[in-house]
């Protein structure tokens, strides 16, 4: 089980031969799942297999139990009285109250209000400082998100079902562009330009104008994307109760003092991710009393926490902003076919007038998901390769669309076959005084065929 997450996160850094996505996408399942995968392993390492809590031990109680205990029923901040003793004072703007909705909120409070009198005086103390029991959810939470990263991804490469590769990898090996050295030359590493030409083209043209679904598909998982990307905002936001959304820029403006001044100052670290905090130690006495033990702990797991989440603070913030950049790029495109033939041109750097010519003549015959098809071939090819293949396209649809008939309305001889077999048919009219029956047609056409 081990080694086939390894095996699979190793997969991802390893560059793909046939590229079906772009950089923007990328960036979701390789650096997002990569970021999430180490913050959580790293979480697992010290969770699990490090000391990530040490408290005060109290008289009769053993270390490693209060330790345990206090880990598995989770510590609280310290009463403002004593956090500047030990120089952390809590954030308050980070620890605001969210509002809830309206239908909520009513019964939030008859229902609080009613239970009020019930709380013990350690309840009352837990209520009025922030709860820190999130961090033993830190590495689950991590490696859930991650999971979400790379699910458009997932549904991408099941919807794409290897269109861009049937058309083959040969497009970026090394290609004689000139003279004629027949099929290819496997002894030199060398492919003929004309054989990947005619490949490419014929293949292309057989789905032509039936490709706008794949663009489609494409375009919903990149939406995807974006969703994750606020998803994973807000869930993170709601796993930090709330202290997520300014964790950042409370985090610069911090930083950006002195350290003699933030010994005063609300330390955002510690508000989000508390270093020392108090647990409460309750057990039975030897006359079946009750008996309770107040105790100062040390998370030195936070340390790497408060780390990790400013890391990830400025990630998430960072990709959602280009992501949605980049969905704004893919609306442009939508909307103004001269983008689509500008993006085409750049591809196959035909910055001639008669390689633009054969571009816009090439983008006249496709459809928009035909045009995607076609910038997705241009990143799997060789610049050279690429703006050959458009003049083959070119070429092949001119020959479809071309007249059968000059203007004097003779029949145009393309071939000896449809020469000869047009004379015969001609005579055929003549004889019978310009009339031929169907019957009389088919018989020649036969008696004309291979």
């Amino acid at each position: 089980m081990a080694l086939d997450v390894f095996s699979s996160v190793r997969g991802l850094l390893k560059p793909e031969e046939i590229i079906i996505d772009n950089f923007v996408f990328q960036l979701h399942y390789r650096v997002s799942v990569i970021l999430f995968l180490g913050s959580s392993l790293v979480g697992v390492a010290k969770q699990y297999f490090g000391d990530p809590i040490n408290c005060q031990t109290a008289s009769g109680v053993s270390s490693k139990v209060l330790d345990d205990y206090c880990w598995i029923h989770s510590t609280f901040h310290l009463r403002n009285e004593y956090q500047g003793n030990v120089g952390c004072i809590v954030d308050s703007e980070l620890l605001q109250e969210k509002s809830l909705p309206p239908f909520i909120q009513p019964y939030y409070e008859d229902n609080r209000s009613t239970k009020s009198i019930l709380r013990s005086p350690s309840q009352v103390l837990a209520q009025t400082t922030p709860d820190t029991s999130f961090y033993q959810w830190v590495p689950f939470t991590l490696l859930f998100q991650a999971l979400l990263c790379y699910i458009p991804r997932r549904i991408w490469k099941s919807w794409e079902g290897g269109l861009i590769a049937s058309f083959g990898g040969e497009a970026k090996r090394r290609l004689m562009m000139r003279g004629d050295a027949g099929d290819c030359c496997p002894e030199t590493g060398f492919s003929s330009k004309d054989m990947l030409a005619r490949k490419y083209g014929q293949y292309f043209i057989s789905i032509l104008h039936r490709n706008n679904g794949y663009f489609i598909q494409y375009l919903i998982c990149e939406i995807l994307n974006f969703t994750v990307d606020v998803v994973n905002i807000y869930l993170t936001d709601y796993f930090l109760g709330g202290r997520f959304m300014r964790y950042g820029t409370r985090a610069l403006n911090y930083l950006s003092f002195d350290p003699v001044t933030r010994l005063d100052m609300p330390n955002p670290f510690c508000t989000v991710f508390p270093t020392i905090t108090s647990c409460t130690f309750h057990t039975v006495g030897s006359a079946a009393g009750e008996q309770k033990f107040n105790s100062l702990c040390i998370l030195s797991l936070n340390i790497i926490n408060e780390k990790i989440y400013l890391l990830l603070w400025f990630w998430m913030f960072l990709l959602a902003i280009l992501t949605g950049v980049h969905l704004i790029y893919r609306a442009i495109i939508l909307l103004l076919p001269p983008v689509r033939y500008s993006l085409i041109v750049l591809r196959a750097r035909g910055f001639s007038k008669s390689d633009s010519s054969i571009t816009k003549s090439v983008l006249s015959h496709c459809y928009l998901g035909d045009w995607f098809v076609l910038y997705q071939i241009s990143k799997n090819s060789n610049t050279y390769f690429f703006r050959y293949l458009l003049r083959y396209l070119d070429k092949s649809f001119n020959n479809q669309t071309k007249p059968s008939k000059s203007r004097g309305g003779k029949v145009e001889p393309r071939s000896d076959d449809s020469g000869r077999r047009s004379a015969t048919l001609e005579e055929g009219r003549r004889r019978k005084g310009g009339h031929q029956s169907s019957e009389e047609r088919e018989d020649i056409e036969a008696s004309l065929s291979p």
